[in-house]
């Protein structure tokens, strides 16, 4: 949970990245919003002047060449990168549910263990038939047991997308979630992602493939130096 409000040094101003609470959440209906997000890499400016909001059951795509920030934008709404100046206000309860690009779990252990492991990190009560009838939706059942380094590369991409089934949040940010899935777990994502805006929640996404589910896009290039953009359905 967000249980500290950081501020950022950013050249004269700051930043904040805040935790809202429930009434106001429920008062305004947004989940999150970025109001004059400006960002720099390396010394090079990625994005200025960024504003915009999710509200609740958005699904959000982040568009933008390589390089552009995509990834950054991602890591700077779930507080892993600083330069930024800017505000982005969360109202949700818990902390947003990041996923990288990488793998991000570990080679020599189990699927299980990979699991079960995650699970006692974010304290969440391990219960093996929580455990398996998620990777058995994932079409991993019979991999169970198997060590993740037997995997390829799309099983590992799984695995790592069963937190999604398995850690309470209201905010999914995923990146480059549909790379490696052939086009059944690419249906399998895609329910999930529907099945949690159905129930209220939204998911912030990066990629380079054209996903057909109903959703809003930021577009990179529309906040480049002194342009500012706007969020468009």
């Amino acid at each position: 949970m967000l249980e500290y409000c950081p501020r950022v040094q950013f050249g004269k101003t700051h930043a904040t990245v805040s935790r809202m609470n429930t009434k106001e959440m429920t008062e305004q209906q947004a989940l999150l919003t970025v109001r004059g997000l400006t960002c720099e890499r390396g010394g090079n400016e990625l994005f200025a002047g960024m504003t915009f909001s999710v509200n609740s059951g958005d699904l959000v795509q982040i568009e933008g060449s390589n390089g552009s920030g995509k990834s950054t934008l991602l890591r700077c709404l779930c507080g892993f990168y600083k330069d930024w100046e800017g505000e982005i206000n969360w109202y949700i309860d818990h902390h947003p549910l990041y996923i990288g690009h990488k793998a991000g779990v570990s080679a020599d252990l189990s699927i299980e263990e990979n699991l079960a492991y995650l699970l006692a990190l974010h304290e969440v009560p391990q219960l093996p038939q929580l455990i398996e009838g998620v990777v058995a939706d994932a079409g991993l059942l019979v991999h169970l047991n198997r060590a993740v380094r037997e995997l390829s590369e799309g099983q590992r991409k799984k695995v790592n997308l069963c937190r999604l089934g398995l850690l309470p949040s209201q905010i999914w940010l995923l990146d480059e979630p549909f790379s490696s899935l052939d086009g059944v777990a690419v249906d399998w994502l895609m329910s999930m992602i529907e099945e949690h805006r159905a129930n209220g929640g939204s998911v912030v996404y990066t990629s380079h493939q054209a996903i057909k589910l109903d959703q809003k896009h930021v577009r990179l290039a529309d906040f480049v130096s002194e342009t500012i953009g706007a969020c468009t359905p």
